[in-house]
């Protein structure tokens, strides 16, 4: 969902453009969003901070009808047992209205069958991506994925799959600078272990076959955009050919370049520049990188639990069907007992 801020900005301009003082200028504007899902993201905010950042507290909201949808397409799209599917359906609507039973605060049990029985995560991502050290197909890795709460636990089960995924590696270095004035302060070793979500790493670890996402808008018209799913095809010094993997503009190739990437990032004293390919490997993605896509199987790691509004009820939701769902869940003393956070307020 995106900030409030966004849309009275838009609703600011098109009343000066038309010079109407209706709201959008007195044109009509469709928005879609799900106020189970998670909320604008707010950096180091709380609460009441994401609260404040929603539709619902902006002057707008006074003047929008609500209209509701009520069916899940992903359920009725599966096939399976009818009562099964309903039921997951409720569950899945229970959990993202924070109706479902509570065992403690912001705690509630799934159902035994959605955990797996692993006692690692070499293992665990075995389960989700079977056959990963041999011949996969190309399909399973697409549409596949493990959802993470954190950006540390995506980092830990993609190592743990690069290394299970079979084929010569090629490791990609990046070029980090910063501004003149303050380059003599930050040593480049320091640059390097710098982690920012919308940079690529330092350090790029790819094989043939692996699953990578776009972290920069290429070419929006042909597919190639931010977000963007792709399989490495070939591994060259100097650009890396990869085709999309999945949705209308499947098939399609891109030669990726290198590119400066000068991220906005209030929590550094200075403006960091990385050169690097713009991509990321994509076996394990966060809750939050996963909303809006369908997949057929997910496995959710559960190293930390989820921490905000929405995160587990989205990460169930990508898949129509409850078997298609295994949970790790290695730090619970009770192994069904998940985070389930809903701020009650904004629904």
């Amino acid at each position: 969902m995106a900030n409030k801020h966004v849309f009275e900005t838009v609703d600011r301009t098109v009343r000066d453009i038309r010079s109407n003082d209706k709201p959008f200028g007195g044109i009509t504007l469709l928005l879609a969003g799900d106020c189970r899902q998670i909320l604008p993201v707010i950096p180091k905010g709380g609460k009441a901070e994401i609260l404040q950042a929603t539709l619902k507290t902006s002057y707008l909201w006074k003047s929008i009808q609500s209209l509701k949808l009520t069916d899940n397409l992903r359920v009725i799209h599966s096939h399976g047992n009818v009562d099964q599917l309903r039921q997951f359906s409720h569950l899945l609507l229970s959990i993202g209205e924070g109706t479902k039973e509570e065992i403690d605060k912001d705690t509630i049990a799934l159902p035994d069958h959605f955990f797996s029985t692993a006692t690692s995560l070499q293992q665990f991502c075995q389960e989700i991506f079977p056959g990963i050290t041999k011949n996969i197909s190309h399909t399973t890795v697409c549409s596949n994925a493990i959802i993470c709460p954190t950006n540390e636990n995506v980092t830990k089960v993609n190592d743990c799959l690069i290394n299970l995924f079979p084929g010569p590696v090629t490791t990609y270095l990046s070029y980090d600078s910063v501004q003149d004035e303050a380059e003599h302060q930050y040593p480049t070793e320091f640059l390097n272990e710098l982690f920012l979500p919308s940079l690529p790493p330092h350090k790029l670890i790819l094989k043939p076959g692996i699953p990578v996402m776009l972290l920069c808008n290429i070419d929006p018209k042909n597919g190639h955009c931010n977000g963007a799913r792709y399989i490495v095809k070939t591994l060259l010094d100097r650009v890396i050919h990869a085709s999309i993997a999945m949705g209308p503009h499947k098939g399609k190739d891109l030669l990726i370049p290198r590119f400066k990437l000068s991220p906005d990032d209030p929590t550094l004293p200075f403006v960091l520049t990385r050169k690097q390919f713009p991509i990321r490997v994509c076996f394990g993605i966060t809750s939050n990188k996963s909303q809006g896509q369908t997949l057929n199987r997910i496995g959710i790691f559960l190293d930390q639990q989820f921490f905000t509004h929405g995160q587990l009820y989205v990460s169930l939701s990508r898949v129509g069907h409850p078997d298609n769902i295994k949970i790790y869940n290695p730090r619970s003393v009770i192994r069904n007992q998940v985070s389930n956070i809903v701020y009650k307020e904004v629904l």
